[in-house]
């Protein structure tokens, strides 16, 4: 559905430039129907972001739905260019929910050890996308082609509406009898205990490692109980404040270079690296129910005592949202974000892909097939490349949890590097001893290393490389990126080529492939085979 809709004009291309053209256009115009797709799917991200930590991720990626639906019936029942920007936006912002919300939800569902042949399925079933448009374009009338696409997402409604949500999500927000039965039906099988308590694990020591204190001693957000033994550390919830009231040689803590007794931390948010500590000497309580100020505090000696107010809960919103109280879900993930250096890390490698993707020429060349491929082949080796990429990406995903995601990014990435160059020379050079399907391999050869090993570990990254609180609004940001990434690459293809000529293109590729692999040489760890929580602590 995403990739029928991304690149169904491609082989459209030679007819909508001729003298019968459905949507008579220039060459300009053109290019902009092909790129301002990338400008809908800059509206949609942060939103789908938002609300699939909200009402969930299934619910998000079904609404997709009726938005490629209604681009489809512009499309078909208009022809002018206008009403094909139109459409192509509302593409955009369809796909800006899809490659927002999809890798997060596939990642939840995936065990950690198939985790990347999953993943590796959103660029396998774009790639059946666009092999579709390829096989039919060239064969099909205008009409026939948008009512053949259209079906598509018919398809895709009334088979995902039947798939439960994500379990992590479920658990995570308490709900864990309905995450039980989403185990089971992803499993395909009713005993699920072990996958249960692996599941809750995973979530524990995600929290804990926040500075949460864990399933076992939760804070109910109505009674405010909380019993803490002498001498344990206890690490606060975020968003809840605190006052202390003792004498200070009974309580021992630091608070962003320390407290004194009788601090009270009102509405304060507390980052990763400043999150509240307080060592209890003596047995104390929590009491949730109970809410003063710092000019009516009085130190008491018989006891230590913390009084906390709108204490969320220890069990949850340290790291994953969601689990009990939605507010503040979305500032926390950009505190996650943008306030970590594991935050900014995970961000900037995702990027790096991105870049060596998009800006490397992927999308592009995808895009313009029709003139990258020497004249007279290019329906010939669109389709070679189609089915190629069919055979190949699932490959990739197994040799990815097989090998590791660093060797295949950085094999393919440098077999991309080297192929799109020599086609660069090709191109500025046009030497008349090699023929031109020598060229055409290389592209092949290109576009097979790029797509295989390094765009299929963007969904990857997508899922693994963020907190949970902050996964959401990552791949938002990555979305984000994305679209104006891919503006840039596609408008950039088309005024390359008509002010310093069509060789330059190739050189830009090239140059951005070498960037991508040097960066993740350096800085990307493996995650293969890990959980969230252990791909967090390598960061």
């Amino acid at each position: 559905m995403c990739g029928s809709s991304y690149v169904w004009l491609t082989p459209l291309m030679p007819s909508l430039l001729g003298a019968d053209s459905e949507v008579p256009m220039t060459e300009e115009e053109l290019s902009w129907a092909v790129s301002i797709v990338e400008v809908g799917c800059l509206v949609t991200p942060i939103p789908a972001a938002m609300l699939a930590d909200l009402v969930g991720r299934k619910p998000v990626l079904l609404a997709s739905g009726p938005s490629y639906l209604i681009a489809w019936l512009i499309v078909m029942f208009t022809r002018s260019v206008t009403a094909l920007y139109v459409a192509r936006l509302i593409q955009g912002m369809a796909l800006g929910i899809t490659y927002t919300v999809l890798p997060i939800f596939l990642g939840e569902i995936a065990s950690p050890k198939r985790r990347g042949q999953l993943l590796v399925f959103v660029q396998y079933s774009w790639y059946i996308g666009i092999i579709f448009e390829y096989a039919i374009g060239p064969f099909l009338l205008y009409d026939q082609v948008i009512w053949a696409s259209l079906s598509i997402t018919i398809v895709f409604v009334l088979v995902f509406v039947w798939f439960p949500e994500s379990a992590y999500y479920l658990a995570i927000r308490g709900r864990e009898e309905e995450a039980a039965t989403s185990l089971a039906w992803y499993k395909g099988r009713k005993d699920i205990e072990d996958e249960m308590t692996e599941l809750k694990r995973e979530i524990e020591d995600s929290r804990v490692s926040k500075g949460g204190r864990g399933t076992d001693e939760v804070v109910n957000r109505r009674s405010g109980k909380l019993q803490v033994t002498p001498g344990e550390d206890v690490t606060t919830c975020k968003d809840m404040e605190i006052i202390v009231r003792d004498e200070p040689k009974s309580v021992e803590g630091d608070v962003a270079g320390g407290f004194d007794t009788g601090t009270c931390l009102t509405n304060r948010t507390v980052s990763n690296a400043e999150s509240v500590q307080i060592r209890v000497t003596e047995d104390a309580e929590v009491a949730g129910n109970e809410q003063r100020s710092p000019d009516n505090v009085s130190a008491k000696k018989s006891s230590s005592e913390v009084v906390a107010t709108d204490v969320i809960s220890a069990k949850g919103m340290s790291d994953t949202c969601g689990s009990v109280d939605d507010s503040g879900c979305s500032k926390r993930g950009w505190e996650e974000l943008l306030g970590t250096r594991k935050g900014w890390k995970g961000l900037g490698l995702g990027l790096t892909v991105l870049v060596n993707v998009l800006m490397g020429g992927l999308v592009t060349m995808l895009s313009y097939a029709s003139l990258v491929f020497s004249a007279g082949s290019q329906v010939l080796c669109s389709l070679i490349i189609g089915v190629l990429l069919l055979l190949t990406v699932p490959l990739f995903g197994r040799l990815m949890d097989t090998f590791g995601r660093r060797p295949v990014y950085l094999i393919s990435s440098g077999v991309g590097f080297l192929t799109i160059l020599l086609v660069g020379f090709y191109r500025l050079f046009l030497p008349p001893y090699i023929p031109e399907w020598v060229c055409d391999v290389l592209v092949v050869l290109y576009l097979l290393s790029i797509a295989g090993g390094v765009e299929a570990l963007f969904p990857l990254l997508q899922s693994e490389l963020f907190s949970g609180s902050a996964r959401a609004v990552g791949s938002s940001v990555m979305i984000l990126a994305a679209s104006v990434l891919s503006f840039v690459s596609l408008e950039g293809f088309y005024y390359l080529n008509v002010y310093l000529g069509f060789y330059s293109n190739f050189f830009v590729f090239a140059f951005f492939c070498l960037f991508g692999f040097l960066v993740i040489y350096i800085y990307l760890p493996e995650t293969k085979g890990k959980t969230f929580e252990e791909i967090q602590n390598s960061l």
